[in-house]
C-alpha cells in the first residue's frame, strides 16, 4: 500500500493558513463534520486562530463529512450550517454608509 504525502513547505505561507502568521486576521468563523477528513486541520486553524488572538468560532456538526454543506435541503445538519455561516457574515457585515 503506497502512501501519498504532500511535499513540507510547498505553498508560500499566505496560501498556507496552518502555517501562516494569522495575527491581525478577521473574525473566523470555520466548520468541518466529525467525520470530515480535514478536521484535524480545522480544529488546528481554530487553534492557532486563538492562539494568535484572532476572534474565531468553530462548529463541529456531529457525524457529517467533507463538504456536507453542499447537502442543503436534504440535510438538516447542512441547512443548521449555512444558516449559521449566514448568521456570522450578517452579524459582521460593516456598517451602511
Amino acid at each position: 500500500m503506497a502512501v501519498c504525502r504532500r511535499p513540507s513547505n510547498t505553498l508560500p505561507p499566505a496560501a498556507d493558513p496552518l502555517n501562516a502568521d494569522l495575527r491581525g486576521l478577521v473574525r473566523l468563523h470555520i466548520q468541518a463534520g466529525s467525520s470530515e477528513l480535514l478536521l484535524a486541520d480545522a480544529l488546528r486553524l481554530a487553534h492557532r486562530a486563538a492562539t494568535a488572538h484572532v476572534p474565531v468560532e468553530l462548529r463541529i456538526s456531529a457525524h457529517m463529512q467533507h463538504v456536507f454543506q453542499n447537502f442543503r435541503g436534504l440535510l438538516s445538519e447542512a441547512d443548521m450550517a449555512v444558516q449559521a455561516a449566514g448568521n456570522f457574515l450578517a452579524s459582521h457585515r460593516p456598517p451602511h454608509s
